[in-house]
């Protein structure tokens, strides 16, 4: 056999294995950015989205951050969640439904370590599935159980979602495991079902009416809380009822230096030519909460900036500066709790 002959033999001997390596596709990462895209808008709440490593990467703003989560506890938070540290987070999404709540968290994770720690926190793991099979930035592994807890109470249910090395979902629903022993039939489905892009027809809390108006005019923040309306009973009849004709809440607070953050409010709603009428609501409404007790104790009485309203047809908007230190000290006050304690279940 000559030279060519050798080569050409070799070359078909070597064509299986160059097919297989290129028909092999490479691995699609799950669409996770943002984390907040996966809650689902049927029947929600309300909903809070925090960027932490956005707060945290503006040095000004350590000090509120400290008093508002102390090193300590920001440690004690990691060893309860498989290592994964609150401040290094790209986004915390805390969602309610009427009977669950909805917790999605985006970063780094390893995901062994988020299933044990999940699984050493349960009176009882009921079952684990893989729901979808891919490698480390698509496998969706989810696992379910019994838990206790000051917040939930006894024999409360929680799923645990994992997606890839990505992103994490926590479901609580508020009835017991007896009541309701079948998963998969909350919001956490659809947070799956999002990142599998198999929900065509639906679309996230933020891209959906009513929020979505909201969400732009309220603009990007690191902080953002939203309600969706419409409102009833007592929150309609606030300032005057003006609530009544309002469809959603947002309020969005964003870093600003020198230990400061801005903050926007903005009420949607059909007010029309009632519109101015409703900001100077909203600004008497300012005011008195700034000149209360608790007001008081959070800076609102002295705000960086004065506080500014504005009012179109559909929305009106409040803007004031803040200092964040006393800010988070007024919420630590109201709140009665630490953030450690408010998620330490």
């Amino acid at each position: 056999m000559n030279v060519r002959a050798i080569a050409a033999a070799v070359a078909v001997a070597a064509l299986p294995g160059c097919a297989a390596s290129v028909a092999k596709a490479p691995e699609t990462p799950l669409p996770l950015s943002p984390v907040v895209a996966l809650a689902p808008a049927a029947g929600l709440e309300s909903i809070a989205v925090v960027c932490p490593k956005e707060l945290y990467a503006d040095a000004s703003l350590l000090p509120a951050l400290q008093a508002l989560l102390p090193p300590s506890d920001a440690a004690a938070l990691a060893r309860r969640h498989g290592g994964a540290d609150l401040r290094e987070l790209d986004e915390l999404v805390f969602a309610s439904y009427p009977h669950a709540t909805l917790v999605l968290a985006r970063g780094v994770f390893d995901p062994a370590k988020i299933e044990a720690t999940f699984s050493r926190r349960a009176i009882t793991i009921e079952g684990r599935a893989i729901d979808h099979a891919g490698g480390a930035l698509s496998t969706i592994t989810r696992v379910w159980g019994e838990f206790s807890s000051v917040a939930a109470g006894p024999n409360a249910r929680e799923q645990l979602a994992i997606f890839g090395l990505q992103a994490v979902a926590i479901e609580r629903d508020d009835v017991t495991s007896s009541e309701a022993p079948t998963p998969m039939v909350g919001p956490l489905r659809a947070a799956e079902l999002f990142a599998l892009r198999k929900l065509a027809k639906a679309k996230p809390a933020l891209a959906a009416p009513p929020l979505a108006a909201a969400n732009a005019a309220a603009g990007e923040g690191a902080v953002k809380f939203m309600l969706p309306g419409p409102f009833s009973g007592q929150l309609a009849g606030a300032m005057g009822g003006m609530l009544s004709a309002a469809t959603a809440i947002a309020a969005v607070a964003r870093p600003s230096g020198g230990g400061h953050v801005k903050v926007r409010v903005v009420i949607t709603g059909a007010f029309g030519d009632q519109a101015p009428r409703a900001a100077e609501k909203v600004a008497a409404l300012a005011d008195l909460i700034a000149s209360s007790a608790m007001g008081r104790l959070a800076g609102l009485d002295h705000p960086v900036a004065a506080r500014t309203t504005m009012s179109e047809p559909e929305s009106v908007t409040l803007d004031c500066e803040l200092d964040a230190l006393a800010l988070v000290r007024g919420l630590r006050a109201a709140a009665g709790a630490s953030v450690e304690e408010v998620l330490g279940y």
